[in-house]
């Protein structure tokens, strides 16, 4: 049997055999490498990796496809800087955006991380998110930390969407630490919780809990607000302070959940209140709910009446029923 012959099983190695073997064979693979080659060097280096000659710059020297390639960089980030701009004004500017002014003064070196970082946003759900730390820094300078900057610039598609199916659970800086099917069922793994803690989003520390001390001197009496509800906590005992076990998030986790909650315009899971308040009050707490109807910052200046919520124990909740 005559053996194959060596061109044939081995590489191409010269740069021209390797294009003429892309334009000859294209497949799903290379169509995914040329889109990523035009997105991030543009429409000449593409065409110098498929080896065509659509236009002059196909066989332009190394150096103008350089130049190319730098142009089509600049127009893109020009590009999304300025849909970034676009929609920050447009929060500003619409009704009742500046209640939530505050003082202060701008930090130009935030600034300029911002803009350095920004501007590589591929996709319209993450310029969405820049826009809208844009416009809250203006309203509020330092009101996001740099850190969250960097996080968000490092961020993937596929990593904003798992991460934002455990922020719809965050309240201020921790998720309450339910019963792993609950999460499940939200699509939330361990694995996730895991791969989180790597990207800065999480605390590694797997047993932490949050204190919270009684905010009346007659009975034991805190308020949890999440998202459009608040949760008043009670016990008659003066000296009792609740502890709840949590999933505690960084500085940058807790400000990127937050911005992915405001951006979803996400109301409470009822879900996951009805599997919190059940938690409450087996440690011995009352519970009674109220709607937010006006917030400005952490300050709830208005809200429905308080009513007390009850969960009984003899009724399995969701994340507790077995999946068939």
């Amino acid at each position: 049997m005559e053996s194959p012959r060596p061109d044939l099983i081995a590489p191409a190695k010269r740069p021209a055999d390797r294009r003429r073997a892309a334009a000859a064979a294209p497949s799903l693979a290379v169509d995914r490498l040329a889109q990523m080659v035009t997105a991030a060097l543009g429409p000449a280096q593409r065409a110098w990796l498929l080896g065509r000659k659509a236009s002059p710059v196909d066989s332009a020297s190394a150096m103008a496809r350089g130049h190319a390639r730098a142009a089509a960089a600049t127009g893109r980030a020009q590009a999304t800087i300025e849909r970034i701009l676009d929609a920050s004004l447009d929060l500003l500017t619409a009704p009742g955006a500046t209640d939530d002014l505050a003082a202060g003064n701008v930090d130009l070196d935030w600034a300029a991380i911002f803009w350095a970082l920004a501007e590589s946003a591929a996709s319209p759900r993450k310029q969405a998110l820049w826009a809208h730390l844009l416009a809250a820094e203006a309203l509020a300078p330092g009101h996001c930390p740099a850190i969250a900057l960097r996080r968000l610039s490092e961020l993937t598609a596929d990593d904003l969407e798992r991460f934002d199916r455990l922020a719809a659970f965050a309240i201020k800086n921790f998720v309450a630490r339910l019963p792993n099917e609950f999460f499940d069922r939200k699509g939330v793994s361990q694995d996730d919780i895991l791969y989180f803690e790597e990207l800065g989003l999480l605390r590694t520390n797997r047993e932490m809990s949050k204190v919270f001390q009684s905010q009346n001197g007659s009975q034991y009496r805190t308020h949890l607000l999440y998202r459009d509800v608040v949760l008043r906590v009670e016990n008659d005992d003066p000296a009792l302070t609740l502890t709840l076990p949590c999933y505690r998030l960084t500085e940058a986790g807790a400000r990127l959940a937050q911005l992915m909650q405001d951006v979803g315009g996400r109301t409470a899971d009822g879900e996951f209140l009805l599997d919190l308040i059940k938690l409450l009050q087996k440690r011995g707490f009352r519970v009674h709910q109220a709607a937010i109807l006006e917030q400005r910052g952490e300050v709830v200046s208005r809200h429905s009446d308080f009513c007390e919520m009850f969960v009984l124990a003899t009724e399995p909740l969701p994340s507790e029923k077995k999946s068939s």
